[in-house]
């Protein structure tokens, strides 16, 4: 899978004493319901999953998956 670090598809966890413990990651600004439920896709599309002996189609990664919804008013246009 790509990764924004390069490498193997593995995050590095940092930390930093203002931001806390962190990854990099990826950010898409989205305007639509189409083009969050591609970035969803598209996340979901990179993960890794293989069996286990308890689990059939076992996650084999963790996904983060934030959402931060802003709400404006729309402008009129003057015609």
């Amino acid at each position: 899978p790509s990764n924004p670090n390069g490498g193997d598809g593995i995050l590095a966890i940092r930390e930093d004493p203002r931001r806390g413990v962190f990854v990099n990651s990826n950010e898409n600004i989205v305007t639509d319901f189409e083009s969050l439920m591609s970035a969803l896709f598209a996340g979901e599309k990179n993960r890794s999953v293989a069996s286990t002996g308890m689990n059939e189609r076992s996650s084999r990664s963790h996904t983060i998956f934030r959402i931060t919804v802003e709400s404006r008013k729309k402008s009129k246009s003057k015609d």
